[in-house]
């Protein structure tokens, strides 16, 4: 019996080691991936012009360099790149490669595939303070929830287990993986459907060697708040709730992917706003520091500004036990934070707010 039992334990571990090596490949292809823009199509009016078709080219550039940037740049930063001309695109180019080209009707399309230079595209970020990402997430587990007709159904048969890659969205910078559902996973997901922040999963992080999770629940039972999600992340919790109606028309499913891509959206761009990439682009953040005295706020704005990443605070309120404000910094938030616990000052992500806790 020790022996079987060794067996399967030994088959068990390598299963998660080689589930374990397949996001790591993944990871590095996805985002090597990323500066690769296939299936650029433009059409236009065909025009019978010298010119006509070298223009189609220069669209199709633009319209790729839009789309590697929204890939890896913060939402917030998409205007900065909005008038970019097709010969500064192209300079950032490694191939553009015509993979098709045709007349349809009085139409003329063609169809690109674009690979830029990574170096060249971090450097005119850089050079426009443009904030962009290039951290990949380690792997966050995925569990899928879908309760109808007062069935719980988690495991077997989940339509969002089985289709999650299989959706229009491309993650980039974010992978995903399910568990394998077994008789251990199953005994240590412990659910609470009253309220899905207190369904508890981690004794299966701990069985795959992961710290980052996410919950989904889809309620079809009820149309208020019928779709909710927890993001864990680094330690930090977030939650959203999502009313959708899914109408029962045969394209439940289609409805079903479109869910998909709006949550892996939702979670990437949250994932890009916490790693920002190192750029002179001046990003901020809103804080609340409770205080003791007065002379603690003067010490504590002083150490904050003394840190080099900090270009300066606005007061938003303050009194003699709190100091509410916000940080306009540069650079990535992670090397905002090393650089302040390097100076005994904290800052913490609470849900979607940030404390700063200080002993000076």
């Amino acid at each position: 019996m020790t022996k079987f039992y060794f067996i399967k334990s030994f088959a068990k571990s390598i299963k998660i080691i080689l589930l374990l090596l397949s996001f790591l490949f993944t990871a590095t292809y996805s985002y090597s991936d990323a500066y690769r823009v296939e299936n650029v199509i433009i059409q236009e009016s065909f025009q019978n012009t010298k010119n006509f078709r070298q223009n189609l080219i220069n669209k199709g550039i633009i319209s790729s360099f839009q789309t590697l940037s929204k890939r890896i740049l913060l939402e917030s930063q998409f205007w900065k790149i909005k008038n970019i001309d097709s010969k500064l695109a192209k300079e950032m180019t490694k191939t553009v490669s015509l993979q098709g080209e045709r007349k349809i009707d009085n139409n003329y399309e063609i169809n690109l595939s674009v690979v830029y230079d990574k170096n060249k595209v971090k450097n005119f970020f850089n050079s426009r303070n443009i904030a962009y990402t290039e951290t990949i997430s380690q792997p966050i587990m995925l569990f899928p929830i879908i309760k109808e007709n007062d069935t719980i159904t988690i495991w077997e048969n989940n339509f969002f287990s089985a289709n999650w890659d299989k959706s229009k969205y491309s993650s980039y910078f974010v992978s995903f993986l399910v568990p394998e559902g077994d008789i251990f996973d199953q005994k240590n997901l412990i659910l609470n459907m009253d309220n899905i922040r207190d369904i508890d999963e981690r004794q299966i992080l701990q069985k795959y060697n992961l710290n980052n999770s996410l919950i989904v629940l889809i309620d079809l039972d009820t149309q208020k708040s019928n779709v909710q999600y927890e993001l864990n992340l680094s330690g930090v919790s977030y939650y959203k709730k999502i009313k959708k109606e899914f109408k029962n028309d045969g394209n439940k499913e289609s409805q079903f992917l479109e869910l998909i891509d709006e949550i892996k959206y939702s979670v990437e761009n949250l994932w890009k706003s916490k790693n920002t990439a190192f750029s002179d682009s001046e990003l901020s953040l809103e804080f609340t520091a409770p205080l003791k005295s007065l002379k603690q706020l003067n010490k504590l704005r002083n150490e904050l500004l003394a840190n080099a990443s900090i270009k300066k605070i606005n007061t938003l309120e303050i009194s003699s036990k709190v100091l509410k404000g916000r940080i306009y910094y540069t650079g990535s938030l992670k090397n905002l934070q090393e650089g302040l616990e390097d100076q005994s000052i904290f800052l913490k992500e609470n849900f979607s707010s940030w404390v700063i806790s200080f002993n000076g």
